[in-house]
């Protein structure tokens, strides 16, 4: 599907929608943190696209305020999981926002679960490219060449 029916479909969705309570493979397809105009406080927002299933398709927000210790920690922890790096960020909310849309495209496995009237999405299994590492050279063989093989 192109980027333009995606977004097309997504604009005929509820806003408010979300998942049922379970776990679900999604991609990050977009998000986000600023200082909220009215309140100034920080948010963190992250959108998720479901991937299988009845829902595939079906987008919903995970918005978390983080201008607490608590929300701050447990949204750094999931950013971390989905590949950002805690270091090599520039501490201010503008830093996190870019770092954010780095992270654009991850895929992992995730749970959805409400406690009470919060809504809480935890990231498991986060689907990474190819490793950098680069691999060990096939071990060297005591044959020169296959017409040297004794059978």
């Amino acid at each position: 599907m192109n980027a333009f029916a995606e977004d097309w479909d997504a604009a005929g969705q509820d806003d408010d929608w979300t998942p049922p309570d379970g776990a679900y493979k999604a991609k990050l397809v977009d998000g986000g943190a600023f200082t909220g105009r009215t309140d100034s406080k920080n948010y963190c927002k992250l959108e998720w696209q479901l991937l299988e299933g009845d829902l595939v398709g079906r987008r919903f927000e995970d918005f978390k305020q983080i201008s607490n210790k608590v929300g701050l920690r447990i949204t750094r922890e999931k950013l971390i999981l989905l590949g950002l790096d805690p270091d090599g960020i520039d501490k201010t909310i503008t830093g996190l926002d870019k770092a954010i849309q780095g992270l654009i495209g991850a895929v992992a496995t995730i749970s959805v679960a409400r406690d009470g009237t919060f809504l809480n999405v935890s990231v498991f299994d986060v689907q990474t490219g190819e490793s950098d590492i680069p691999s060990d050279p096939p071990p060297a063989s005591d044959v020169e060449d296959d017409t040297e093989v004794p059978f």
